[in-house]
């Protein structure tokens, strides 16, 4: 199990505002849970006002990976262009898939990349073992 503190997140957040600057952003698509504090981070560091959230049930405590539900998808225009959608880390790449058939023009960024999930975020600061 990895293991962050806060600090940690804090500095992989700031890490990743370095990539992310110079981009007008219309908004933060926090990817629930673990996308939450980095997007807060982001938007604060970015000057970004509007966060919305999508929440999607896809890890069962037992089994690991399991079915993807998708419980709400927020009304952002144009397909997500000049978005951020902000998760904590890419595993197998499935959620950011499955967050891409709502909004395909979107920015897809996480702090820490596994490397099954590795071609599905746009940007990340860390790679760590898949296991």
């Amino acid at each position: 199990m990895l293991e962050l503190s806060w600090g940690d997140i804090e500095t992989l957040s700031k890490q990743l505002v370095k990539s992310l600057e110079g981009t007008q952003w219309l908004g933060i698509l926090a990817i629930t849970r673990g996308g939450l504090i980095p997007s807060g981070l982001l938007a604060q560091a970015l000057n970004i006002r509007r966060i919305e959230t999508i929440n999607i049930q896809s890890y069962d405590q037992e089994r690991g990976q399991s079915e993807m539900t998708i419980l709400n998808v927020p009304g952002i225009e144009n397909d997500g262009e000049n978005w951020l959608v902000v998760d904590d880390l890419v595993d197998s790449g499935e959620t950011i898939k499955a967050v891409k058939q709502y909004f395909p023009k979107a920015v897809y960024v996480v702090l820490i990349a596994k490397p099954k999930g590795l071609m599905a975020a746009d940007h990340y600061v860390q790679i760590v073992e898949q296991n």
